[in-house]
């Protein structure tokens, strides 16, 4: 059914399955089982891969009761404040807890844009060539630093930067003019010889010369 309907499949971790479900529960009050957040877990993943576009509707399933598993819940909310019985420690209690929710909440926008942008730089390092592996290492945590503006998964303003990097560090890619074609060699003067030309160009897979 996945590949007929040209679907995608992917996995979750047991805690994004666990901040899926503290994020229902938040956001929508709804009280679901770790199981049932795991749809909410997928969406979130394809979302930050740019997969899902964020003008797409999708459809979470989410049918398991959270009172099925109130354990999980508990262990991985927040603690209860606890005040005294007045208003102005009621007060009190409310702003300390809005300010930590919005810490929370900042935190985990800031992590979902890591993720986002990781996706993103990921996607523009596979369309490169570099000259090594560090050569590589050393262009993702320059890119990463960049901070570069991404939209729907991609980078803009991503081959402008390139070409700026090509010309301040022309060795950290592969000459796009690079003709990696064998050439044969044939000594002279009397001295050894590299062989044939004809057993070169075999051995390196090359038509024969015609004559």
């Amino acid at each position: 059914a996945m590949y007929d309907t040209k679907g995608v499949c992917t996995t979750v971790t047991d805690e994004e399955i666990i901040q899926a479900q503290l994020l229902l529960g938040r956001t929508e009050g709804v009280c679901v089982e770790p199981a049932s957040a795991a749809s909410v877990a997928g969406l979130k993943k394809l979302r930050a891969q740019g997969i899902i576009e964020p003008d797409e509707k999708v459809v979470c399933i989410c049918t398991g009761n959270g009172l099925k598993d109130p354990d999980t819940i508990i262990q991985n909310s927040d603690p209860v404040f606890k005040c005294a019985n007045d208003i102005e420690a009621v007060k009190k209690s409310a702003a300390d807890w809005e300010a930590k929710h919005a810490a929370d909440t900042k935190a985990l926008q800031d992590k979902l844009d890591a993720a986002t942008y990781g996706f993103g730089v990921e996607r523009a390092v596979a369309g490169l060539k570099f000259s090594s592996t560090a050569a590589k290492n050393q262009f993702v945590r320059d890119l990463t630093a960049k901070k570069l503006p991404i939209q729907e998964g991609k980078l803009l303003g991503l081959d402008d930067y390139v070409k700026s990097y090509k010309e301040q560090d022309p060795g950290a890619f592969v000459p796009e003019n690079d003709d990696k074609t064998p050439v044969a060699v044939k000594g002279g003067g009397g001295g050894p010889t590299l062989g044939s030309d004809a057993a070169l160009r075999a051995a390196f897979g090359l038509p024969a010369e015609k004559k």
